[in-house]
């Protein structure tokens, strides 16, 4: 008959912290992470430091490394550059842009980019911005601002408003979690512009950006710290009590396939502890 480990807790099923997560679905370790605050990746916090991930986590992170589900900010536009419009026109660049820097086509310059409304661009034809009275009511020479534009921000800018970095800005649009709008260009473009409206990112916190999605299959769980504190032991007494099999808990693997620390189910630890 084959040796039962009295150390194992069988209600716990095989658990991957972040670090071995990344090593076994061969991802960088900052994947996990950021696809566990946006939700995609359901966990376990355990202690101030550990997060726990049940096999069907693992799973998934294998199956789709990279999941996409940028979200459409509704209330911006469909934007297109001025090399979309100069494509759509059959002119150059420098003939669009000379005619948004003219005034006689309403735009927004943003990051670098010149951008218009694809409505806008729809009811115009080029014929109809040659000089004339019609320069006049547009403008007198001078760039004129879409007002149905006005608010825009550029990634850098919409990471100074919520006060997180301009990679978090990319990885959270990349994930669902900030709404926003990428502009129709050519494959000509060589960046890609994010554009932010300014209002929607203030009706949201960046509390909201980071709500890991709970695994609520998994019980509570403890650390053998915090195991100690509810025994009333230090945390070298709760190792041992683990290795005899008087605390049964299920060893967590790590990065390099260790499996060198454990966490262990709070209601058997509480249990122990009023016996």
């Amino acid at each position: 008959m084959a040796q039962v480990d009295r150390s194992i807790d069988d209600a716990l099923p095989k658990l991957w912290t972040m670090q071995g997560l990344a090593a076994a679905a061969d991802v960088a370790l900052t994947t996990v992470k950021y696809q566990y605050l946006a939700g995609l990746l359901p966990g376990r916090r355990v202690g101030d430091r550990l997060t726990v991930f049940r096999e069907s986590t693992l799973n998934r992170l294998r199956n789709n490394p990279q999941p996409s589900k940028p979200r459409k900010d509704g209330r911006i536009p469909e934007l297109v550059t001025t090399a979309w419009v100069a494509e759509r026109w059959e002119r150059s660049t420098t003939a669009i842009d000379r005619l948004y820097r003219r005034g006689k086509l309403p735009g927004v310059q943003l990051g670098g980019f010149v951008l218009f409304r694809r409505e806008l661009i729809d009811s115009l034809a080029v014929e109809e911005l040659t000089p004339g009275p019609h320069h006049e009511q547009i403008g007198a020479g001078e760039p004129v601002e879409d007002e149905k534009l006005a608010g825009l921000l550029t990634r850098e800018e919409a990471a100074g408003v919520l006060g997180i970095n301009v990679q978090e800005v990319k990885t959270w649009f990349h994930y669902g979690r900030i709404p926003g709008a990428t502009p129709t260009s050519t494959a000509s473009a060589q960046r890609k512009l994010l554009v932010f409206r300014e209002s929607t990112l203030l009706q949201r916190g960046t509390e909201d950006l980071h709500a890991p999605a709970d695994d609520g299959r998994l019980p509570t769980l403890v650390t053998g710290t915090q195991a100690a504190e509810i025994l009333g032991v230090n945390p070298r007494s709760v190792a041992a009590m683990h290795e005899r099999g008087e605390l049964p808990g299920r060893p967590v693997i790590d990065g390099g396939g260790d499996t060198r620390r454990s966490v262990y189910r709070r209601e058997v630890v509480e249990r122990l502890a009023g016996s």
